[in-house]
């Protein structure tokens, strides 16, 4: 693997778009980011969150280290991919050792040996649903085509017809012997059974033994890379300031003896450092040994059930807040007009969001359920599992609505007919995704999810429009729960609209400002009235099912599709008819009085 790449990533690139065993288009060449085992060791940029951290048993977290953040000069590895390149002049088709030779310096320009043009790097390539990826069999399109190679060593040249642009307008031809074939049909998988996996995984530079059917896709397709991650936020006490003061000392901190905690402080320096006095120091020493111990007897924590401990803080009005805490939150007054739908409306001043980058998937998407989500072919970022993971922390304000207990039963009750039949839809089809890529179905679609799903989207939309963020910049977090899956007394539908910015210590208070009830009603009023009719109706709310592999109902790219990074199921699971009803049944939307008012 190459020393390091001297480009330009933004931090949070490197654990969502760029990751580890993504492709990374370059001005010069097209690279594949190398796994974490081929991180700078030197200067790791740590972050904690023990919540977070105990949910995916490791140690902490590290910050990727790119070249604004490098003491050393030093940038993310990398390995160069695909390996087969062009040239423009000539239109040889060859390894990238043909044209790099043997000396090639590290950054070194590549240019063809005959011609002295700079190459670029061939478009197809070919996966398995493992995360494997390699070359394009090139030599083995030729020599299975109608006009077949039969050199042992085939001088390749990949040239155009000059009639289009597609991939059927090129041809792979021998020099040699003049065998030759079109790339008509070399995207479908049928045309690749000549071959199998080869296991490849240029970013931890091995490969594996693996009997898959290839993928051929071009290279900068959007199914070659999919990030898995987790999530959560600061809560109590953990997002108290001395607790995430302590974050960098507490791997030692942790082992001192009670009676020696005093003199190591002192010793440490760290009343001064830090700027807390020493019993400040030694209270929050003592309340993290608490929390510690009694959450050591507990059984590991699952994603989902920190997800509820976060709609817990989330409920809870903060008695006592710290100039410095990430978790700064205060009760809203719910305007009249609301008072039908919601019962609690709280205004998040301050959050801080700790993403940890798991794996990765290629071809299709992981399920979004922490539950489903091992067996959904997760490739890994290192050889061996480490104790830390690549994370970034974000910072951020938000607005929190849970939904009126009350009034969701009512809702149901009346409309249960209607609601289960659409629901029903949804998950016929999510049974038949799972089935057909090897899933576990682990969770059931319910009319209180799609309403959430579906307000949270019209409330983005509409909230860009007021808040002065744009609807890429704004997030949605669910908390849908209910006691048949979760246990007694487990029952929330709410969501968090929060913003989520890595490169700033804070926000803009926009976002907040709109939970003013005035503002927050009209809002929510203008929303729900978007919503009640698309440009694509009534195409829209008769569907039966769109989208991929049709998870939505009424739901498209006219009325409530988002940016893929607002939303947590990759814009599935949406039916605005929950919101506002359907052309044959309007009273069954949770939202039809209000659009009556």
């Amino acid at each position: 693997m190459p020393p390091f790449v001297k480009r330009h990533l933004r931090r949070s690139q490197a654990i969502t778009t760029f990751g580890p065993g993504a492709i990374v288009d370059l001005r010069d060449e097209s690279v594949m980011m190398g796994g974490i085992d081929f991180w700078p060791a030197d200067q790791p940029d740590t972050v904690h969150e023990p919540n977070l951290e105990r949910v995916l048993q490791v140690e902490s977290f590290r910050t990727p280290t790119t070249i604004e953040h490098s003491q050393t000069g030093k940038d993310l590895p990398y390995a160069i991919f695909p390996r087969w390149l062009v040239c423009p002049k000539c239109h040889r088709l060859a390894p990238f050792e043909f044209f790099a030779g043997p000396l090639r310096a590290p950054d070194a320009v590549i240019r063809c040996p005959d011609c002295r043009k700079r190459v670029y790097p061939a478009r197809l390539i070919v996966a398995c649903r493992h995360g494997h990826i390699d070359d394009f069999p090139w030599i083995g399109w030729v020599k299975h085509g109608q006009a077949p190679c039969g050199c042992d060593r085939p001088a390749l040249e990949l040239n155009s017809a000059g009639r289009t642009a597609s991939l059927g307008d090129l041809i792979v031809r021998c020099r040699t012997c003049g065998g030759h074939r079109s790339l008509s049909g070399a995207t479908e998988d049928r045309n690749l059974a000549f071959i199998h996996c080869s296991g490849n995984r240029p970013w931890l530079m091995d490969s594996q033994t693996c009997s898959e059917a290839v993928v051929p896709m071009q290279r900068g397709a959007s199914n070659v890379y999919f990030p898995v991650s987790a999530s959560a936020l600061s809560i109590p006490p953990w997002s108290r300031a001395a607790q995430a003061i302590l974050n960098p000392y507490w791997s030692v901190l942790r082992h001192i003896p009670e009676l020696a905690l005093a003199p190591t402080i002192r010793d440490m320096h760290l009343p001064g450092r830090l700027g807390l006095t020493e019993q400040e120091l030694l209270d929050a020493i003592r309340e993290r040994r608490a929390v510690e111990a009694g959450t050591a007897a507990e059984e590991s924590i699952t994603e989902r059930e920190l997800r509820f401990r976060e709609v817990e803080a989330l409920r809870r009005p903060q008695e006592k807040i710290n100039a410095g805490d990430d978790f700064r939150t205060r009760n809203a007054a719910i305007h009249p007009l609301l008072t039908p739908y919601f019962s609690k409306i709280v205004l998040v001043d301050r959050l801080r969001e700790v993403r940890a980058l798991l794996g990765f998937s290629r071809i299709q998407p992981p399920d979004p359920d922490p539950e489903a989500r091992q067996g959904s072919g997760m490739a890994p970022l290192s050889v061996n599992r480490k104790d830390w993971l690549p994370a970034i922390e974000v910072f951020g304000e938000g607005i929190f609505l849970e939904f009126s207990r009350e009034a969701l039963d009512l809702w149901i009750r009346q409309n249960r007919t209607v609601l289960d039949g659409r629901a029903d839809l949804l998950n016929t089809g999510y049974a038949t995704m799972c089935a057909r890529r090897g899933w576990k179905a682990s969770r059931r679609i319910s009319p209180e999810f799609l309403l959430v799903h579906s307000f949270a989207h019209v409330l983005i939309r509409q909230l860009s429009l007021e808040s002065g963020y744009s609807s890429s910049a704004l997030r949605e977090r669910l908390f849908v729960f209910d006691e048949s899956r979760d246990g007694p007394g487990r029952q929330a539908a709410a969501l968090l609209i929060y913003t989520s910015t890595p490169d700033s210590e804070g926000s803009l208070g926009g976002l907040v400002r709109q939970g003013n009830p005035d503002r927050l009603a009209l809002t929510i009023r203008d929303a729900v009235d978007q919503a009640a009719w698309c440009s694509s109706d009534p195409l829209c709310i008769e569907s039966d099912g769109q989208g991929v592999d049709a998870l939505n109902l009424a739901a498209c790219h006219a009325c409530l599709l988002l940016a893929e990074t607002c939303c947590e199921e990759f814009n599935r699971l949406l039916d605005r008819a929950m919101l506002t009803g359907t052309l044959a049944n309007p009273g069954c939307g949770f939202f039809s009085p209000l659009l009556e008012a």
